[in-house]
C-alpha cells in the first residue's frame, strides 16, 4: 500500500524550507549537493524527535502492590527508565527546537492529521491508539504519529524501518531535482516535489532514494511498533496501583 497526496496548500508548501532552517537555527545546514558523486549510503544529518517503547521493562510477573522502582530482579540489572515509554536523546537535548518546529509547522501538522483522518481512517485510528495514550497526558504535535525525524541532505540507501508501527509518512523539503522515493516490492518510483506527502508500509517495504541535485531535506513521521504493549496493558503494569498516573 502506498498513498500520495500533492494537495498541500501553497501557502504552507512555500514556507516549508524557510521554517525548517529557522527552527534548526542554522541557515547553512542545507547544502547544494550532487549525490551521484558521493558514496551510496553516506551518512547524513538526522534529528530523531521521538517517543520509544522498545526494550521496555515488563511488569507481567511483578507484584501489583509494590512500587516498581523498589523492585529488583535477582542477578539482573533492572531498567527503571524504560518501564514506561520514553523520549529520545535528541528530543531531550533539543526541546527548544522541538517546540519551534511544533509552532512553525502547526498548519502542516494539522493538515496531515485531517488528510489521514479523512482518507485513511483505519490507519489513523490505529496510530491514534498510541498518540492518545502517551504517559502523563502528553500530546504529540505530529498526531496521529508520535515521532518526527528531520533528515538533512538526505539520500537513503535501501532499507526497511522494522521498528515502525506499520507505516510512515514522508514529506521532502528543499530545492532539488531527482531524489525519487523508490518502493522496491511495490515496483513504484515516486517523483515527489517539495511538500508532497507519501505514506507507505515502511516496516515491510524496502525503500530508498534515487540520486538528487540540489538541497534536500525531509520530514518523516513515525510511531514505534513496540507501543503495542503499552496500549494493551501499560507494558504489563496495568494492575499496579502506583502506575495509574502514567496511564
Amino acid at each position: 500500500m502506498a498513498f500520495v497526496s500533492t494537495g498541500l496548500p501553497g501557502h504552507i508548501r512555500s514556507s516549508l524550507e524557510v521554517n525548517l532552517l529557522a527552527a534548526l537555527e542554522n541557515p547553512d545546514l542545507l547544502e547544494e549537493k550532487d549525490s551521484s558523486g558521493l558514496p551510496r549510503g553516506q551518512p547524513f544529518r538526522a534529528m530523531h524527535l521521538s517517543w520509544y517503547n522498545r526494550h521496555f521493562t515488563s511488569g507481567h510477573e511483578a507484584p501489583s502492590d509494590v512500587q516498581p522502582w523498589l523492585l529488583e530482579r535477582d542477578g539482573m540489572r533492572t531498567n527503571y527508565g524504560q518501564m514506561v515509554p520514553y523520549i529520545s536523546k535528541d528530543l531531550k537535548q533539543h526541546q527548544s527546537i522541538y517546540g519551534t518546529i511544533a509552532r512553525v509547522y502547526a498548519q502542516l501538522f494539522e493538515w496531515v492529521r485531517t488528510l489521514m483522518e479523512t482518507c485513511l481512517q483505519e490507519e489513523f485510528e490505529m496510530l491514534m491508539e498510541v498518540a492518545s495514550a502517551l504517559p502523563g497526558n502528553c500530546a504529540s504535535p505530529v498526531a496521529p504519529f508520535v515521532s518526527l525525524v528531520v533528515n538533512i541532505n538526505v539520500c537513503t540507501k535501501a532499507h526497511r524501518d522494522v521498528f515502525d508501527r506499520r507505516l510512515c509518512l514522508v514529506i521532502p523539503i528543499g530545492r532539488f531535482e531527482g531524489g525519487a522515493l523508490c518502493l522496491l516490492e511495490n515496483g513504484l518510483v515516486l517523483e515527489l516535489r517539495p511538500g508532497d506527502v507519501a505514506l507507505f508500509r515502511s516496516c515491510e517495504v524496502t525503500h530508498f532514494n534515487l540520486n538528487y541535485k540540489g538541497a534536500r531535506a525531509s520530514l518523516v513521521f513515525q510511531t514505534d511498533r513496540e507501543f503495542a504493549a503499552w496500549v494493551k496493558n501499560n507494558n504489563g503494569w496495568v494492575d499496579n496501583a502506583t502506575m495509574n498516573s502514567f496511564a
